[in-house]
């Protein structure tokens, strides 16, 4: 296992990004398409402009691991014609990708929960035809899109656990279909996150690592838990680790959702804190 710097983190500018992951250790970033020239404008990744990008990254040594992307729309999820265009730009981004030699995308899953679990199943049932759709383009690269639940919870309403992501993946079953597993989430809905790192198996193919205390408030987002540094919280990570190790998950561990250090800048000291502490953890295992 590998650990990633998350869109962002540390720093917007390439370069500064480049040196902190060269200093840390870190050998894998994730990116988002805003990020590259062009992209705001015309809403799709240009192929040229994404090679340059890329580049200095592969040039240093370190992996591009995964792009977010940003044409998972509602539009899309619900069938509206002014989606058609969104799904054609999510499709030439996917195959950009892959010419560029990046095999993880991650598409936003921007739907709500709905008053009734009849109108939620319907919404899904929508979600899985999408990603069908898109499943296909993406087999035939070579990419896989790994989803992460809805968030923020108090705005979307809602989180996604096991039941939910086993339901996605029945009604959307291609290979492509990867899961963004989160262990911080299972522990908030009540699974066990080692039990979850084995059902979904084959399914994983990135992971947010990180740990929560029980709030005496609303907690963080409105998931009623407050975001705390790993080893400080109820996330049991010998057990977490341990699990993913033995289901042979060889990907990044990406940290993320630290408290904060009055003085720190874009997460610079929390992320070198976090991922010291795993490191430790991984020693043990």
């Amino acid at each position: 296992m590998r650990f990633c710097l998350k869109p962002s983190s540390v720093s917007t500018e390439l370069t500064q990004r480049i040196a902190y992951c060269l200093a840390t250790g870190i050998e894998t970033v994730q990116e988002s398409a805003a990020s590259v020239p062009g992209f705001s404008e015309g809403r799709q990744l240009d192929v040229k402009a994404l090679r340059a990008y890329v580049r200095p990254y592969v040039d240093a040594g370190l992996t591009v691991e995964m792009f977010g992307l940003g044409q998972i729309t509602p539009e899309v999820v619900l069938g509206k014609p002014e989606g058609k265009a969104d799904f054609e730009r999510a499709c030439h981004d996917i195959e950009a990708l892959a010419e560029v030699g990046i095999h993880l995308a991650s598409p936003p899953l921007p739907i709500d929960n709905q008053p009734t679990e009849a109108a939620n199943e319907e919404q899904l049932k929508r979600v899985a035809d999408y990603y069908n759709h898109l499943c296909a383009v993406a087999e035939s690269v070579g990419v896989r899109l790994v989803t992460h639940s809805p968030w923020p919870p108090n705005r979307r309403g809602w989180l996604w656990g096991a039941a939910r992501f086993a339901r996605l993946f029945e009604l959307a079953p291609s290979p492509a279909n990867a899961y963004l597993y989160d262990n911080a989430i299972h522990h908030m809905l009540g699974d066990d996150p080692a039990e979850a790192a084995h059902r979904f198996a084959d399914r994983i193919a990135f992971v947010h690592i990180r740990d929560v205390r029980k709030s005496a408030g609303e907690g963080a987002a409105g998931t009623g838990y407050d975001e705390v540094f790993p080893g400080t919280g109820e996330l049991n990570f010998q057990k977490v680790l341990g699990a993913l190790k033995s289901i042979g998950y060889a990907g990044v561990l990406c940290p993320e959702h630290f408290p904060p250090i009055p003085g720190d800048t874009r997460d610079f000291a929390a992320t070198t804190y976090a991922v010291g502490y795993l490191r430790g953890v991984l020693s043990t295992l």
